[in-house]
């Protein structure tokens, strides 16, 4: 049945490919992207090995930093056949992780990160879960992916690459500690998405109404009307610990807000300020940095909140800071939204 599936979308993805008039893509703003194959996966259990090829799936969405370097969150699925605690059934060999991909040519690219390896369930194969917690725990630990591919049409909005990846996972799940590789050979689809109202105005803009909503977030965690153990990946075990971090993560926050001021009106007044954009960078590499370590995680939902939070403030932060040669002041100088 998987071959069958994989056969039909490769002849869909080829066919589509080979009718279309190629054009030359430009890489710009916003990246989707997501791809099906087949890998193998070769895994050590404490009590035995497991080797077997089955479905591979990825999906990926970033940001262009440049016209040949992204930076990219990438879901990496390779289901296989699990036989330990509880049915037999199919489990998720994945990594999530924060990544770099970068063109060494036009269509030939590389791609390489490190963050989360996982050990979860498929979701068409979850059984009676209220009976059997089994069913539906995910375990994580570290996770490393390489990859790199060839685009074989390239179109306005998007291109079509078949690509060789492989990914690496040491995870402790309930029988003890799993390792192992899943090479894979996938086809996939990817869009770029420029949206020119992302420009240092609109950027500030939304930047400043995010850290808004952290600090906002950060003080229901100080008050106590959010309880403090979901965050900081369950590593607080105190109260009076809960008040010292969410105090400094909720100054760090607002010394940003009055950085990102001080941005505005420079900008709006046509004036750089080395020591302002300095500062934006450090946030820059630690909101990249916060992506990260967000993998460990032990709640889900902060697990996913958090890395679409940093990496997309980490986004924000490199628009408002990085060097444009065709930008028009004058655009910020009738705007004074910020003004003091």
């Amino acid at each position: 049945m998987i071959n069958k599936v994989l056969i039909i979308c490769f002849i869909s993805l080829s066919t589509l490919a080979y009718s279309q008039e190629e054009h030359s893509i430009v890489r710009k703003g916003f990246v989707f992207g997501t791809s099906i194959g087949i890998s193998h996966s070769l895994l050590t259990f404490p009590s035995k090995k497991h080797n077997e090829a089955h479905l591979a799936l990825d999906f990926k969405i970033g940001y262009m930093l440049k016209s040949n370097i992204a930076l990219l969150l990438t879901s990496n699925t390779s289901v296989y056949s699990y036989s330990g605690i509880g049915r037999d059934r199919l489990r998720d060999f994945g990594v999530l992780a924060p990544s770099i991909q970068y063109w060494y040519t036009d269509k030939v690219w590389i791609m390489g990160g490190i963050g989360l390896g996982i050990d979860a369930p498929v979701f068409f194969d979850i059984k009676d879960p209220d009976l059997n917690e089994e069913e539906r725990v995910y375990h994580n630990g570290l996770g490393i992916i390489g990859a790199i591919g060839y685009e074989f049409y390239q179109g306005k909005k998007f291109m079509i690459d078949l690509k060789a990846k492989i990914t690496y996972r040491n995870v402790n799940i309930t029988e003890g500690k799993t390792t192992g590789i899943s090479p894979a050979i996938l086809i996939g689809i990817n869009f770029y998405y420029h949206m020119n109202i992302i420009n240092k105005n609109t950027a500030l803009k939304l930047m400043i109404g995010l850290l808004s909503i952290v600090i906002l977030f950060h003080l229901c965690v100080l008050f106590e009307i959010i309880p403090y153990k979901i965050v900081w990946a369950g590593k607080i075990n105190s109260i009076d610990k809960m008040r010292v971090f969410e105090t400094i993560s909720i100054l760090v926050n607002a010394i940003l807000i009055f950085v990102l001021h001080i941005k505005f009106k420079n900008i709006r007044n046509n004036i750089s300020n080395k020591i302002i954009n300095f500062i934006i960078w450090i946030f820059v590499v630690l909101f990249a940095l916060n992506s990260i370590g967000n993998l460990f995680a032990k709640s889900l939902i902060e697990l996913l909140l958090g890395i679409v939070l940093t990496l997309v403030s980490s986004i924000l932060c490199w628009i408002i800071v990085k060097k444009t040669n065709n930008e028009m002041p004058t655009m910020y100088k009738n705007n004074s939204d910020f003004s003091a």
